[in-house]
């Protein structure tokens, strides 16, 4: 990491693999101390809602396969996606985090995630 960076402010869009607690945890480790906001736009190119979602199924799915699981039918997928149903999706109508010295503060950008 370049020393002279004190301000770090990441933008993305709303890519999935980019917006999960395991993410956003890394970054404050890793930065920590220089990361103030991690901001997430609205989808580019098109993409909206159904591409948010088929985005978060393929992770579920990945997940499912990376524990030793197949996924080779319909049956499976639907499986692999029921199984994963109690995963905490709360962090994903969130858009903006801001790390602070002693709390990480969050917003949800108005009427995205209602």
């Amino acid at each position: 990491m370049n020393p002279g960076l004190s301000n770090v402010h990441l933008f993305s869009d709303n890519a999935g693999c980019y917006k999960s607690t395991t993410t956003i945890a890394a970054l404050h480790q890793t930065l920590q101390g220089t990361i103030k906001t991690y901001n997430f736009c609205e989808a580019q190119d098109g993409k909206g809602p159904c591409d948010r979602r088929a985005s978060h199924l393929q992770s579920i799915i990945k997940r499912y396969v990376n524990e030793g699981n197949d996924v080779v039918t319909a049956e499976q997928m639907k499986k692999a996606i029921d199984l994963k149903k109690n995963f905490n999706y709360r962090v994903k109508v969130l858009h903006n985090f801001k790390f602070e010295d002693s709390c990480l503060r969050v917003w949800k950008a108005y009427g995205i995630g209602a």
